[in-house]
């Protein structure tokens, strides 16, 4: 009796290592989706890339930059496209993403060293991003920065 109680109990904790084995790497697999996503944003951002933007940016963006301002999905290709912000330089560390289902918060410490209406400006902040999984792809429908001090 007491051998078939330990061999079931290492039967359910087996089980139980499997399942959980399988959700961490299923995790794992979303966050790696993300994190992609977010190296293209990056990557499309620094080269003014407005149709590879158009394709990460859900059409409910709200992007809210670090002195206030809020942009939509329009009006934020629109500035980038007329050149009103450029970026020369996005360095990021400290990035973090977690995914709950179809959504997936990142967040990490970011320096934008860009040119805005023709002045250099380099903003060091705090940057969280949400995406959300539509279909197969994931869209960004939020962007905010905090300026750190």
């Amino acid at each position: 009796m007491i051998k078939q109680n330990k061999m079931r109990s290492l039967l359910l904790f087996w089980l139980f290592s499997l399942a959980f084995s399988s959700v961490t790497k299923a995790q794992s697999a979303l966050e790696t989706m993300v994190l992609e996503k977010e190296t293209q944003w990056a990557d499309a951002v620094k080269d003014s890339d407005i149709s590879t933007l158009s394709k990460i940016y859900d059409d409910q963006l709200t992007y809210t930059h670090s002195d206030g301002r809020v942009d939509t999905k329009g009006s934020y290709l629109e500035n980038l496209k007329a050149g009103v912000t450029s970026y020369q330089k996005i360095t990021r560390d400290d990035i973090k993403c977690v995914v709950h289902g179809k959504t997936a918060v990142v967040t990490s410490h970011t320096v934008f060293n860009i040119t805005s209406k023709g002045n250099p400006v380099v903003s060091n902040t705090r940057m969280i991003h949400v995406w959300i999984k539509k279909g197969r792809d994931w869209k960004l429908v939020a962007h905010q920065t905090t300026k750190l001090l």
